[in-house]
């Protein structure tokens, strides 16, 4: 299952009530070889480019993010292991492996890991600007705090379950939670080939088209075949994915 939500009137009104102002101090910040402590876990880059950026996130379980929105960025979350609550101002869900969402911007969220052991989620960001964090409700007191400063931030990567994809290394597979992702160029000779029957993918640039469907996948949507959609789908030019596979 993967569900697109849309910006509501709930949460525009929430938001017109926030007057905390977005933290612009970490603007430009190079992320990479780091791990950003959080009082439900932490997070780290994994990937990014000028269009999107990808956050792997460690949830304890029991603990839970913020209600939180971001007001130019466009979200998807995807479960890699585990199972999580995730809330809207107006719903709630359950989402197991292979489960997500993708969110317009200004929708407030959180996720809560409720399965025994850790939650792993992928989280895909448009554009790519971290400090874009506008927190509603927290559970750890943070609602008018920005972004985590440098002084929650950990270079002893060996002390963390970190993971990082280049540019350069598109095709190779690493191991994240209970699944394998790897950074993909597709067209349509190879498309086929690279997503099999049932794939799931993030799409980072590029447009797909299912031609069945008419759905448009573009930077940041989730894609998430069933069997035959593979052969409906249409590449404009080249597009660029991450590709996500359980091993199992």
């Amino acid at each position: 299952m993967i569900k697109f939500i849309k910006n509501s009137e709930l949460d525009n009104e929430r938001f017109s009530q926030i007057l905390t102002p977005i933290d612009t101090k970490l603007d430009g910040f190079d992320f990479r070889n780091l791990v950003v402590k959080k009082p439900w876990g932490y997070e780290y880059l994994f990937y990014e480019d000028d269009l999107v950026s990808a956050w792997i996130l460690h949830i304890k379980s029991g603990s839970l993010t913020s209600m939180h929105c971001h007001s130019d960025k466009k979200t998807a979350l995807l479960v890699l292991q585990g199972e999580a609550v995730f809330s809207t101002l107006n719903e709630g869900m359950c989402l197991k492996e292979s489960q997500g969402v993708v969110l317009e911007k200004r929708v407030f969220h959180s996720t809560q890991a409720i399965s025994e052991n850790e939650l792993i989620v992928i989280e895909v960001e448009t554009p790519p600007r971290k400090t874009d964090l506008i927190r509603l409700v927290d559970s750890y007191g943070r609602e008018l705090k920005g972004y985590e400063a440098q002084s929650e931030m950990s270079k002893e990567l060996e002390t963390f379950s970190y993971k990082f994809i280049s540019k350069e290394e598109a095709g190779i597979a690493k191991q994240v939670g209970n699944m394998s992702l790897s950074l993909e160029k597709v067209n349509n000779e190879n498309i086929k080939n690279i997503l099999g029957r049932e794939g799931i993918a993030i799409v980072l640039d590029g447009k797909i088209r299912n031609a069945k469907t008419r759905a448009d996948f573009s930077v940041g949507d989730i894609l998430h075949l069933k069997e035959g959609d593979v052969n409906e789908l249409k590449v404009e030019s080249e597009a660029k994915l991450i590709k996500i596979n359980h091993p199992n």
